[in-house]
């Protein structure tokens, strides 16, 4: 096989820089794209090297790194623009892309989702149309400016919109279901290669919700990462009091009471009206400029 050489190599380099930047992005070369921000234990992940590692709190998330958890894994992904997208238990997660302008707030970011139960929550770059895509065994689902629970079994999805712009599920054939209301759920349930049995929009059910919660929560005894877990004492002396409980209630001036009018008596009023000195005298009514319109 014939190699190719530097110069040639580094020219498409550099096509593809321009590119990038023509496209109104900055390039990202292998980039930390993100930062896991809460960690359950039983998580681990595989670097585009084939390398795998524990995922802990505070890790460096890097293009095409696979994230997968077990038993009670749960991570969170924290990437550079504010987007977040978190993951339970029995869970596969690998970032596709991620291109990010900060000057601009435009980007880039695709996920493939493999199985499991995972929230995304929009950043700036969610904030654009056909920016952000998520990748499931069912469809691709498209966010724009908002929060989805996205829940995928094999043959199986469930996409709800929790909040935001919009929510555009693509089919494997390119069907084409679209969410801009809160609160609506996709189910889509395949029947073959690109074929379904079932695609269809609902509201939200209440157990749905509770599903999620449950799965994306953290359960008793994890710390989310964190080597110790909070006392009441390491929290009492913390820097959440000064800023919440210590704060003392306002005081608030009551407000006080109109000044009261005391009404003059009916007498007085009768008196005042009968009084001849507060009428007219018809002698002086020629200096008032009144005009009769009735002639």
């Amino acid at each position: 096989m014939k190699l190719m050489k530097p110069v040639f190599l580094f020219t498409l380099f550099i096509a593809a820089v321009v590119g990038a930047i023509g496209h109104g992005y900055s390039p990202v070369v292998a980039a930390n794209i993100g930062v896991t921000a809460a960690v359950n234990k039983q998580a681990k992940s595989t670097l585009p090297t084939g390398r795998v590692r524990q995922v802990v709190l505070g890790n460096k998330v890097i293009f095409k790194e696979r994230i997968n958890t077990s038993g009670t894994g749960l991570v969170q992904v924290l990437f550079v623009d504010g987007s977040t997208v978190t993951v339970g238990a029995d869970a596969e997660l690998v970032i596709d892309e991620f291109i990010y302008n900060p000057a601009k707030g435009r980007g880039k970011l695709v996920v493939s989702f493999g199985k499991g139960v995972m929230r995304f929550v929009g950043g700036k770059i969610s904030k654009k149309k056909d920016s952000v895509s998520i990748r499931t065994t069912v469809g691709t689902a498209g966010i724009r400016g908002g929060m989805a629970n996205i829940a995928v079994d094999g043959q199986k999805g469930i996409f709800t919109f929790l909040f935001g712009d919009e929510l555009i599920f693509t089919g494997l054939a390119g069907q084409r279901r679209r969410i801009y209301q809160a609160g609506y759920t996709l189910l889509a349930e395949r029947a073959g290669r690109s074929d379904y049995s079932r695609l269809l929009i609902r509201r939200t059910k209440r157990g749905e919700i509770e599903l999620f919660q449950d799965q994306l929560a953290g359960k008793r005894g994890q710390r989310g990462g964190a080597r110790r877990g909070p006392t009441d004492q390491s929290v009492a002396f913390g820097p959440v009091p000064p800023l919440n409980s210590q704060i003392p209630l306002p005081r608030v001036k009551p407000m006080t009471n109109p000044q009261t009018v005391k009404a003059s008596p009916l007498p007085t009023i009768e008196n005042d009206l009968l009084d001849p000195s507060n009428s007219i005298d018809p002698r002086t009514l020629d200096m008032y400029p009144y005009t009769n319109p009735y002639p």
